[in-house]
């Protein structure tokens, strides 16, 4: 238990320090967004940080993942947490997991369709790298 709110602490502090220095950057180059360029809340226009993830809000709906459903763009809900698993997908050692794009992949992770064996602890902290967020009701 304990290692688990460890990690997700580092994992958002991780988030955290990449966009603030990402925010330091642009403010020190005098870059500035017009309004028409401004984020908003819509999951698709969101900052990423350093590593190109999008940075971590307060959660996700489901619709909201579900719009992120291509392999250019792919975002898994597993254990109501989001991850953006799109730099992954052409890596997965098992094949092809891009029809799982955009939805809850929590079965398919705890059980894989090959051998119905869960994913092994390197798999976890591989997927840990990428998650984005709670998912919300």
């Amino acid at each position: 238990m304990m290692k688990r709110l460890k990690d997700e602490f580092f994992m958002k502090f991780k988030h955290y320090i990449g966009f603030s220095l990402a925010m330091a950057g642009l403010l020190a180059f005098g870059a500035g967004c017009s309004s028409s360029s401004a984020p908003t809340n819509d999951a698709l226009t969101l900052p990423s940080n350093n590593q190109g993830q999008p940075v971590a809000q307060a959660g996700y709906t489901a619709t909201q993942v579900a719009t992120h459903k291509t392999t250019a763009d792919c975002w898994f809900i597993i254990n109501n947490k989001v991850y953006n698993v799109t730099s992954y997908l052409p890596n997965h050692p098992g094949g092809d997991i891009s029809s799982y794009c955009g939805t809850d992949a929590t079965s398919v992770f705890e059980a894989k369709p090959t051998d119905g064996a869960p994913h092994s602890n390197r798999a976890q902290q591989a997927l840990a790298q990428l998650l984005v967020g709670d998912l919300t009701k």
